[in-house]
Parts: C-alpha cells; structure tokens; sequence
C-alpha cells in the first residue's frame, strides 16, 4: 500500500512512516475517497438524481469522518454539527468581532425522512434548521480553534437535476450567507476562513 493510499475498511491509511496528513488533506481524502466510491446507480440501476447522489456522498464523508475519529490519531476533525447562525451583513459577510459558536445539536435533520414520516415531522425538522448553519466538517486546531469546511461535489453529466439534466459542467460554490456564516463560526472560535472541499 502507497502512503496515504485509501483504506477499503474505512478511514484513510497511511504508510508506517508516512507524515500525518493536515486536516485540510485528510477532508480532501474523505472526499476524493467518497466521490469515487458511492454508487451513481440506485437499487433499480438508474442514474441518482443530482440531489440524491450529493446527500449520499456526504453520508459517506460524514461516515469517514467518524471512522477515523475512532483511530484517536491526527488530525482531530469534527463531522456535522449545528449552530446557531451568526450575525451577518446584507451581504453574507460576518459582523465583526464573531461572537463564540453556540451549538445546537448534532447533524441537519433530514427533510427527506421528515417527509416521509409525515405530520409533526415536517415541522420539527424546519423548526430544528431554522436560524441555524450546519457545516459538513471542522478541523480542531493545535490552538483549540477550528477551520469550517464543506463539502461540494459537482453533479456528473447525465442525472436528473431539478427539471432537467445536469450537463457535467456546474462547479458548486457557497453561497455568500454559508460562506460568511461559517466564516464567522471559525472566528468566533479564534481562527478564519471556512474552506470548500473538492473531491
């Protein structure tokens, strides 16, 4: 096995030797490893749509994240948590100086199971989301501090998206309040800039 080479089992491997990967790498594996590895198909062999691809893409990387938080080994990551929202300009940009993160409890609800269960479901989960951010992922810093991160994974050519096709050629970006909401969360805690993960 080539250092830092992916580990079937779960998690990402290194080479006896190997130089511990940056948390900023290690969410890049995760990514990498999970875009690869998550099946375009669903169980009727039929192209996934856009959406539905992406959230199994984040499972897998929300998967990964806990994988190796099991190992206790460098980098120290956090997966999905939320938080309430930090104040922002018109703009997106954060209202400085960033006050400390106030969390709220662990991952997103899902809209989808939410849906599914009907009733009071439905709004208990918007209830949970709204005023809060959930970034996908959070490097803890030597200091203490944490870099947000997020995950984007660009739709392939050919799945459903919306009401049409996704042509293969859309790069997804934050939009301006995520970005400056988790931009704002990572000053609050002492440290900056969130950073968008690419597989």
């Amino acid at each position: 096995m080539t250092a830092n080479a992916a580990n079937p089992a779960g998690g990402i491997a290194q080479a006896p030797g190997a130089p511990a990967l940056t948390g900023e790498e290690m969410l890049q594996k995760i990514a990498t490893e999970c875009d690869a590895s998550v099946s375009p198909t669903n169980s009727k062999n039929k192209k996934k749509s856009c959406m539905a691809l992406g959230t199994d893409k984040h499972n897998c990387c929300e998967e990964k994240i806990r994988d190796h938080q099991k190992t206790g080994k460098p980098p120290e990551l956090e997966g999905e948590k939320g938080y309430k929202r930090p104040a922002l300009h018109d703009d997106g940009s954060p209202v400085l100086p960033a006050q400390v993160p106030t969390p709220v409890g662990g991952p997103r609800p899902s809209l989808s199971a939410a849906f599914a269960a009907g009733g009071s479901a439905v709004g208990q989960a918007f209830n949970a989301i709204r005023g809060n951010c959930y970034p996908d992922a959070a490097i803890i810093n030597s200091d203490g501090s944490k870099t947000f991160a997020d995950f984007k994974f660009p739709c392939p050519k050919g799945h459903p998206s919306g009401k049409g096709t996704s042509t293969g050629t859309s790069t997804p970006v934050m939009s301006p309040k995520q970005q400056g909401s988790y931009d704002a969360l990572g000053y609050g805690t002492g440290n900056g800039t969130a950073l968008t993960i690419y597989p």
